[in-house]
C-alpha cells in the first residue's frame, strides 16, 4: 500500500513500515499491529494500520468458496510530496 502524505518526519521523502493485519470474513481488517518497533516510526504504523482498517476490503476464500479469516503482512510506503 501507498499513501502520499504532506511531510515525513526529519524530512524523509519516503518510508515504508510493515504491519500484520487480522482480515475478518467479510474482508475487513480487525486487529493491526506494527512488524517492528523501530523507534522513530511508531506513529506511521499506527497511521498505517488506520489506513489499512479503512481502505482494505479484500474477501479471502478456501477451496470450497467460503470466507476465511487471514493474518497478513502488508509493507506500506509513506512517499512526501516534493517540493
Amino acid at each position: 500500500m501507498e499513501l502520499q502524505v504532506q511531510r515525513l518526519p526529519n524530512g524523509v521523502l519516503e518510508e515504508s513500515v510493515g504491519i500484520i493485519t487480522k482480515v475478518d470474513t467479510t474482508g475487513h481488517v480487525i486487529a493491526c499491529e506494527p512488524l517492528s518497533q523501530k523507534e522513530g516510526l511508531a506513529r506511521l504504523a499506527e497511521i498505517a494500520c488506520s489506513q489499512a482498517k479503512s481502505l482494505y476490503n479484500f474477501i479471502t476464500k478456501d477451496d470450497a468458496g467460503n470466507p476465511i479469516t487471514l493474518i497478513r503482512s502488508l509493507r506500506v510506503t509513506f512517499k512526501a510530496a516534493p517540493k
